[in-house]
């Protein structure tokens, strides 16, 4: 599960240079935009999925983004002909790059952690408890 984290991670630069959502219409990038944000809160970050890891269908993505079933299905087929997403096995749509950035994220997080516990290993080996402290008075 993603951590919780309170902002995405957004390079306008990227977003304005991205030949594949640069093919794709304003109201096609409008849904990219809502859908980078549910998938950002998605248990699986990057993925637009539900709480069960299902795939959101046309139907729950339309009222996600208070959209017509129609309107967002010839959106959803515009973003894809463009190539903006991509699409697992389980037909779950996913951001390559929101993924890619999560897993090194992940990394760098274990990698940080890791090398806290070899820095401090010898000299925190225990925790302090109310006997052991001095007094300050």
């Amino acid at each position: 599960m993603a951590k919780k984290m309170p902002a995405l991670l957004f390079f306008p630069g990227d977003w304005l240079k991205e030949p594949a959502l640069r093919c794709a219409s304003l109201a096609a990038r409008g849904l990219w935009i809502d859908m980078l944000c549910l998938m950002y809160e998605s248990p699986k970050r990057g993925y637009l999925s539900l709480k069960s890891g299902k795939a959101v269908h046309h139907q729950q993505l339309a009222r996600m983004v208070g959209g017509s079933v129609k309107e967002v299905k010839d959106l959803l087929a515009e973003l894809e002909d463009c190539g903006v997403f991509s699409i697992d096995g389980d037909g779950v749509i996913y951001s390559r790059r929101m993924v890619n950035d999560e897993i090194v994220r992940e990394q760098k997080s274990r990698a940080g952690k890791e090398g806290m516990k070899n820095r401090y290993k010898s000299v925190i080996t225990e925790p302090i408890t109310e006997p052991q402290q001095k007094q300050n008075k």
